[in-house]
């Protein structure tokens, strides 16, 4: 004779159904970007994101991760945004973020030698850092390697001396 389930069985349901939540809407955005020359010769290379368009009234976090089928996102870096007024309407004026994704860029890079894209997912998160929708835009983005980067830093003298 079955008495319902056991406590551990309706504990294990719990924490499946949990874990299977849907990211709320709006929340992750995934674009596919050209890596530059040279990304892989210690060069340090930024994420460039132009002409972003975020709400005035939300503060949130953006975390970056590069993404590959079957293998587990890797952490790239990421930033904030502040609110101007909580709950303020409107949007703001398209702006540029700029990303440091070396570290885990060349992480990412050691399991995909000859990639000549990576595909991005940036997760919109609260303070929390649990997942939050937002209704963002990004109008471009792009991987840069720094122009101070041992790669592309030229040896010799320099040229445009002052005071000389």
């Amino acid at each position: 004779m079955s008495l319902g389930p056991s406590p551990a069985g309706l504990a294990l349901a719990l924490l499946l159904a949990a874990g299977s939540e849907p990211v709320p809407t709006g929340s992750v955005q995934q674009i596919e970007v050209a890596l530059p020359p040279d990304w892989q010769l210690g060069a340090h290379v930024v994420l460039l994101l132009e002409d972003v368009t975020t709400p005035r009234g939300v503060a949130f976090k953006v975390q970056v991760s590069a993404r590959a089928e079957g293998i587990p996102e890797v952490p790239l870096g990421g930033f904030g945004v502040l609110a101007d007024v909580k709950g303020a309407q409107g949007s703001r004026a398209p702006v540029t973020y700029r990303v440091d994704v070396t570290r885990g860029l060349r992480r990412w890079g050691e399991r995909h030698p000859a990639a000549r894209t990576v595909t991005l997912s940036l997760a919109t998160l609260d303070g929390r850092s649990q997942p939050i929708a937002v209704s963002w835009r990004i109008g471009r983005a792009m991987l840069r390697v720094r122009n101070d980067s041992p790669a592309t830093t030229r040896l010799g003298p320099p040229t445009d001396r002052v005071g000389a």
